[in-house]
């Protein structure tokens, strides 16, 4: 697959999980560039956890925020989380749609531009947001279906080895951060309320057998900082998906999820390897965001 259909989508937003940062999807991102000649933006999500709780929604407006900034000028914007991004989806995807709506009524927002970070691809360009310091003044999440006088912004989303929100799941209420089960392994490894890194959560694991590189291993732990253990412990409303949902597996740990996905009706593809494929196989992750953009029904 060489392109994409123009109905399909003006940019790709590659969110990663709260707990890791840019460089988990920054060569997957370049290779997506390069194959559908699409601006794909990649933003950071750091610093969400300054100004204490609540967090979640501070993550999420900045995340939308970031996205409007980098992907303004798109009408219809492909949203890919990963890993503990999924159960925010929802509040994301209304929040982006919303930012970029507001930002193209502002007269403000514009399509990123080529050669700003790395770039790839004829027409296409990968962005690194700034990190981001914070996002009390942002606008708050609304309806997922921002309006000016271009017409609709759309969000669909794609959940890449990621957690479904709660309605989506099969439960009801609000959605938690994390899955409950995984709550007392977090509270029994953070010290004086404060989760360790990510990649230090595994001490038994050899890091050959989770990334690709030595470099690649340093890049994704520079990344990775130490959150709040109150950030795991919070909870966000349920917020309906308002454009497409597709689901993309990497490994046997989200195969429920992907079998739920299958029962909603969505288009689902599986790339078998481990939870971090999208680092190890970059071309192969791109590829298959890339088909199942093109399946989404805008």
């Amino acid at each position: 697959m060489t392109g994409m259909d123009d109905a399909t989508g003006d940019a790709f937003a590659l969110v990663h999980a709260p707990v890791l940062g840019p460089a988990s999807w920054e060569p997957a991102a370049a290779e997506l560039a390069r194959l559908t000649s699409r601006p794909v933006v990649v933003p950071s999500l750091a610093g969400f956890s300054a100004g204490g709780p609540p967090y979640a929604p501070r993550l999420i407006r900045a995340g939308a925020d970031e996205i409007a900034r980098l992907a303004g000028g798109a009408r219809r914007i492909v949203l890919v989380v990963h890993s503990g991004a999924g159960p925010l989806a929802g509040q994301l995807a209304a929040a982006t749609a919303d930012a970029v709506a507001a930002g193209a009524r502002a007269d403000t927002a514009a399509p990123p531009e080529a050669g700003t970070g790395s770039a790839a691809g004829a027409g296409a360009s990968v962005v690194r947001a700034d990190p981001v310091a914070s996002a009390e003044a942002s606008t708050a999440a609304g309806t997922g279906a921002g309006t000016d006088g271009a017409g609709t912004v759309a969000v669909g989303v794609i959940f890449a080895d990621a957690g479904l929100p709660r309605g989506l799941a099969g439960g009801g209420g609000p959605t938690p951060v994390v899955d409950g089960q995984f709550l007392p392994y977090l509270r029994e490894i953070a010290r004086d309320g404060v989760v360790p890194p990510w990649p230090q959560w595994w001490p038994g694991v050899d890091p050959a057998e989770i990334f690709p590189s030595e470099e690649a291993r340093a890049a994704v732990l520079a990344d990775a900082r130490p959150l709040p253990l109150a950030f795991f412990e919070e909870e966000v409303p349920a917020v309906a998906l308002a454009g497409p949902a597709g689901y993309l597996l990497f490994s046997e740990g989200y195969g429920a999820t992907a079998l739920r996905a299958r029962e909603l009706g969505w288009p689902v593809r599986e790339v078998a390897g481990s939870h971090l494929h999208l680092l190890v196989r970059p071309e192969e992750t791109a590829a298959a965001l890339a088909a199942l953009a093109a399946e989404l029904s805008w």
